[in-house]
């Protein structure tokens, strides 16, 4: 009985709302609130919303890694980048509960720095496929594909206008040269069960032989 009593009051203790302001009706807000008032807040929040605790935890993060790309020297922001980078890799590769609200975080920051953070095809297709985040990690998969398209592709221009050469329709295939990232699509298409994507993606990357193709077939019908 005495357990149970004591059991309440710390629920009751955890749920206590506890108040920072109070107005009368009509009276307008005070515009002086303290940062601290509203971090404490949301981080209460937080810890009852999973989907609050991602929201405030990606956008916190990605927020301050943006005003800090103005405040450091372009070397001390490379570095710091390339950290959380390291970071970040561990993370998704040594993880062992791939909780999904913690994982789809990391995912939301990738996705919006995707050119300043870039981690391993194999990390992400692994974190998303164990976390059932599918979904997610194909979209951050192709995303990747298509910078580092728009890169090859860029840099496939400058050394032709460069060189004043004629453009040379084999060279397409060079925009296929980072089979990593197209397997480990594949993977989560073939998580969700979707064989025509993964079928497409083997039958679009020429260097990939047709017995891949075969074993498609075999395994989705």
């Amino acid at each position: 009985m005495k357990t149970k009593f004591l059991s309440d009051i710390k629920l009751k203790q955890e749920n206590q709302v506890e108040k920072y302001r109070t107005y009368r009706i009509g009276e307008l807000p005070d515009i002086q609130i303290r940062f601290s008032d509203i971090i404490i807040s949301l981080q209460t929040l937080a810890q009852y919303d999973d989907h609050i605790a991602r929201l405030l935890y990606s956008n916190l993060f990605t927020s301050i890694l943006t005003s800090l790309e103005d405040k450091l020297s372009n070397d001390e922001y490379i570095e710091l980048t390339e950290t959380i980078q390291h970071r970040f890799n561990v993370m998704l590769s040594q993880s062992e509960i791939f909780y999904p609200s913690f994982i789809i975080s990391l995912l939301d920051i990738i996705l919006s720095k995707p050119k300043q953070i870039k981690i391993s095809s194999q990390y992400i297709s692994a974190s998303v496929i164990a976390s059932h985040l599918e979904p997610i990690g194909i979209l951050i998969l192709e995303y990747f594909i298509h910078l580092n398209q728009t890169n090859e592709q860029n840099k496939l221009l400058y050394e032709l206008v460069k060189k004043k050469s004629k453009f040379d329709p084999s060279l397409n295939n060079q925009l296929y040269k980072d089979i990593d990232y197209w397997l480990e699509l594949a993977k989560c298409y073939r998580s969700i069960t979707n064989y025509d994507d993964v079928r497409g993606i083997f039958c679009q990357i020429s260097s990939l032989k047709s017995l891949p193709l075969k074993a498609i077939e075999e395994e989705s019908h």
